[in-house]
């Protein structure tokens, strides 16, 4: 993968995590559960997802070298 690519979407991860964790403390601070606990919910999505798809994407890109060599 292109490094400025994998720049943009870190930046990109780190700039949703933060919205996402930001609305949820303004939302918690002004006694709007719901919409706190929507925002939560999806701080915890794209925390895992993300990880979890670089992961995958670093051993499959492993495997192609290994396969390559």
């Amino acid at each position: 993968m292109n490094k400025r690519k994998l720049e943009q979407e870190f930046w990109d991860f780190v700039t949703m995590i933060t919205l996402f964790f930001v609305c949820t403390v303004i939302f918690a601070f002004t006694k709007l559960a719901p919409l706190a606990a929507v925002c939560w919910i999806m701080f915890l999505f794209f925390a895992s997802v993300y990880p979890v798809k670089w992961i995958i994407q670093f051993i499959l890109f492993l495997l192609k070298r290994k396969k390559g060599e």
